[in-house]
């Protein structure tokens, strides 16, 4: 299953729930990830991100004080060093339609749903690998562009006035 060699990646997993950052560590390992970065709420998350640089995050949606989205927000925001284009994926076991919007409108590039599989993390990996998002700046929004990829439009464009 594994036709990445994901050794050399830094991976932040944030979640305060310590028995799925363990899983989450043994599936990356099981992956070939060696460099697995834990921390236990998006606050922790921030101050890892800043400290360490990683090339991917999962992350929780429900945490406290800091959750998924107000952690994916501050790492949007950039500052301490830290790099706001950083792939963040969210595992979470919310997954109302009002959850994922949430994540997806704080500037997350996927979602994955708890319980989490060896399969399902490999290919949320690979997808930021093999298309790295647009990433767009507008008002109150700042991330991968939530449309999926830019094609080219060959009609009347209808917000013209």
């Amino acid at each position: 299953m594994v036709d990445y060699n994901l050794q050399r990646i830094v991976v932040l997993v944030i979640d305060d729930y310590p028995p799925m950052r363990r899983l989450m560590f043994q599936i990356l390992r099981s992956l070939g990830v060696r460099k697995i970065l834990e921390a236990e709420s998006g606050a922790d998350g921030v101050a890892c991100a800043s400290e360490h640089n990683p090339d991917v995050i999962f992350t929780d949606m429900e945490m406290s004080p800091v959750n998924g989205a107000q952690f994916t927000r501050m790492i949007r925001a950039g500052g301490d060093g830290i790099d706001p284009y950083t792939p963040i994926i969210v595992c979470s076991g919310l997954t109302r339609v009002r959850h994922v919007v949430e994540a997806r409108e704080a500037g997350v590039h996927g979602f994955l749903v708890k319980p989490v599989s060896p399969r399902s993390v490999y290919g949320r990996l690979t997808r930021v690998i093999d298309n790295p998002p647009v990433f767009v700046r507008c008002a109150g929004y700042f991330g991968p562009e939530r449309r999926g990829e830019l094609r080219p439009f060959a009609g009347d464009d209808r917000r013209r006035v």
